[in-house]
């Protein structure tokens, strides 16, 4: 079974924070759309972590671990300030940054098979978030699914959480 205990803290830490963290940075890939859109975003990133943790990986222990340590410990929100761009790009910078450490961790964990899962798992999220706010157009006609910015943002992601 993979477990916080199974790893070091610091590194369960890096786990149980990712999937947050990558939600987080795909949202700031690209703002845009009208006011509160982020919060829509934030909302299918989430539901689709959820979602894919009880459905399509519900028997990836490394998965469910990490999102019942969430649950258990919901007091630990982190708030998060991203009103001008340097700190949007600080926040697009590190969940590229933390993606990478995780796929080194991951590449050592004893579980190939929930390690690659884990990893298509915070990809599906970040596709999830990308995808949910058009932008462009005018009516809705000539509007875009996902922006280059947002396009660039999952290639560098993809290429964070693959094998070393």
């Amino acid at each position: 079974m993979s477990s916080a205990t199974d790893f070091a803290p610091e590194d369960w830490a890096l786990l149980r924070e990712l999937p947050f963290k990558v939600i987080l940075s795909a949202i700031v890939a690209d703002v845009r759309g009208p006011i509160g859109a982020e919060s829509k975003e934030t909302l299918v990133g989430a539901r689709r972590l959820v979602s894919d943790a009880t459905t399509s990986y519900a028997n990836n222990e490394l998965i469910t671990s990490v999102l019942s340590d969430i649950q258990n410990n919901a007091s630990d929100a982190f708030e998060v300030e991203l009103r001008d761009e340097e700190a949007r790009q600080a926040a697009l910078v590190e969940g590229i940054a933390l993606s990478e450490r995780a796929a080194d961790l991951l590449a050592q964990h004893a579980n190939n098979i929930e390690a690659e899962e884990y990893k298509r798992w915070i990809m599906n999220a970040a596709e999830s978030v990308v995808r949910a706010t058009k932008s462009g157009g005018r009516f809705g006609i000539g509007k875009e699914l996902v922006s280059k910015p947002e396009q660039e943002f999952l290639a560098q992601l993809s290429a964070a959480l693959a094998p070393a």
